[in-house]
């Protein structure tokens, strides 16, 4: 049942979209390129080596390619399956710590969160890292409730070893914050003799003893160092100095956020946690707080609070914020919901007797209204009249999930209530992707751009882009395509003796003519970095004294 509503979610129309710019056709376009050199250690982007992430996930992408072909489902479906292995590694994390009951509800509100149904239908890398991240916590789980065999310890540490070939020291960050939480957490150290910190000291190196710590990073360490070594040697430490330092160090702590991808500490992913975790922050606020002042199992609440809170911790006060950093912490927040949603209906007790409970229900309906309204007023921003209409079944579906959702939640039978908000959840996600699906499917993409180009070029040609380069157009020209900013940079290009085909706004028209271009096609193309209509166009450039030829 998992597995089919996971792929329920992850699957359909997973190929019908265009690789949206910019983060997704770099993915796609490093592993392509992996995939047609044969070089595993060293990712490339349009003729340059790509030091943004380390090879883990290029390698799935490959394989995606080699099952499905050099294509979107190809770039994505490895986020997908990663995705659908999360629901069940939820599930079996929640069974083994609550039951069977609750790992199922738990695994069911993993599924039907909106961050991690995108991040699974997404050619990126974070659907991937969830998913390793999952396998390191199981790992722990095992080894906390004295299951301390070689196979817990494989689960914890593989995890660790894949989740940092997958995103670097991201999973190392969030395990070692969990560590020092939990060790926190799992004891009252309020009673001994000893000072407080002295105590959660000797506390943090049990937990180190236990999980054997040391043992189990230098594990990590071979495995990671495998790859690191050979590319820091075929970079001459490229991916040291531009890999490690400025894509992991800089991006971190400097004083300025990479992009602009600022925010306030703390205040920044719990702002965004009612829309990312929509629809179940409608009891998350009440669940947490039933979880909360549970004092059944000190080591179970100390473990999943642990979990919840270091991804938080560990991004919150990085320089660079995005919204899904913290991603990581939400199947723990899914099994707390799953939790709570077991007790609730053993208790018959309603998610809104207590005044947390109300206001995570009025939060959740302000955000339900939100996402109601932006996808129906957002596209006639852009303008763009078919998406729009397209728009209107998704709006209603949003709305009656909203309004459905607060109804049942007044009532007792809170298990009833997680199966209703869970379907109406997968209609409301699959009308978006159904109407979004349609509309961009008859639409002028930047990828039938690159389809007008490729219709131009002859062998030996060279392909310049003058101005911003949208990285899809590499990707689906399948080639490396040089950037020129005027027409000196162009004439020097020319001079090189091959004929060049030139993509431009056609406000850059001026810079291609000058040189001697000739326009032989021009169109509207939506671009999706920045979601609005472009005019492009197309022009033929030959070498000097071949004009007219």
């Amino acid at each position: 049942m998992i597995t089919a509503v996971a792929a329920a979610l992850l699957l359909p129309w997973l190929g019908s979209m265009t690789l949206f710019d910019v983060d997704e056709p770099r993915f796609a376009e490093a592993a392509r390129s992996m995939n047609v050199t044969g070089d595993l250690l060293i990712p490339y982007f349009n003729g340059e080596v790509r030091y943004d992430k380390p090879p883990l996930i290029y390698w799935v992408m490959m394989a995606g390619y080699r099952v499905f072909g050099v294509n979107e489902w190809g770039a994505r479906i490895g986020s997908a399956v990663a995705g659908i292995g999360s629901c069940l590694m939820v599930f079996a994390i929640g069974t083994a710590m609550f039951g069977r009951r609750a790992g199922m509800v738990s695994a069911i509100v993993a599924a039907t969160t909106l961050l991690i149904v995108i991040e699974g239908r997404t050619a990126t890398a974070d659907s991937l890292l969830l998913f390793t991240i999952l396998v390191m916590f199981f790992g722990f789980w095992r080894i906390h409730t004295g299951h301390r065999r070689i196979g817990s310890y494989a689960l914890m540490y593989g995890g660790l070893a894949a989740g940092s070939l997958t995103k670097g020291p991201v999973s190392l960050a969030i395990l070692v914050v969990a560590m020092l939480l939990y060790a926190m957490l799992r004891r009252d150290y309020s009673l001994g003799r000893r000072p407080a910190v002295a105590q959660w000291l000797s506390e943090v190196w049990l937990v180190a003893r236990q999980t054997r710590l040391w043992l189990g990073l230098l594990f990590t360490l071979l495995i990671v160092l495998a790859w690191f070594i050979p590319a820091l040697v075929a970079t001459h430490g490229g991916f040291l100095t531009d890999g490690f330092i400025r894509h992991v160090v800089h991006r971190s702590f400097a004083s300025h956020a990479m992009e602009n991808h600022g925010g306030i500490p703390v205040v920044f992913y719990l702002a965004v946690l009612p829309v990312a975790f929509f629809p179940w922050f409608a009891i998350l606020p009440e669940s947490f707080r039933r979880f909360l002042n549970d004092r059944s199992d000190p080591g179970r609440r100390a473990f999943l609070l642990a979990w919840a809170i270091a991804p938080f911790l560990v991004f919150s006060f990085l320089t660079t914020k995005l919204f899904h950093y913290t991603m990581p912490a939400y199947p723990a927040l899914a099994i707390i919901c799953g939790w709570a949603a077991g007790s609730a209906f053993d208790e018959r007790k309603t998610f809104l007797a207590h005044w947390v409970g109300k206001a995570g229900v009025g939060v959740f309906i302000a955000a339900g209204v939100a996402l109601a309204a932006a996808v129906l007023i957002y596209p006639a921003t852009i303008p763009w009249k078919e998406l729009a209409r397209s728009m209107i079944a998704p709006h209603v579906a949003l709305l009656v999930l909203t309004c459905g959702a607060f109804l049942m939640l007044r009532d007792v039978r809170n298990r009833l209530a997680v199966t209703g908000i869970a379907l109406l959840t997968m209609i409301a996600i699959l009308t978006l992707l159904g109407s979004g699906a349609a509309s961009l499917g008859n639409s002028a993409m930047f990828k039938n751009l690159a389809a007008d180009v490729k219709a131009e070029l002859k062998p030996g040609d060279i392909v310049v882009h003058v101005g911003t380069l949208e990285p899809s157009l590499v990707f689906y020209l399948q080639r490396s395509i040089l950037s020129a900013d005027d027409t000196a940079e162009l004439l020097g290009i020319l001079r090189a003796g091959n004929r060049c085909i030139c993509i431009a706004h056609t406000s850059k028209a001026a810079i291609i003519e000058q040189a001697g271009g000739v326009k032989v096609k021009e169109g509207s193309y939506f671009d999706t970095r920045k979601m609005t209509w472009r005019q492009m166009g197309v022009w033929e450039v030959r070498p000097e004294g071949e004009e007219g030829k």
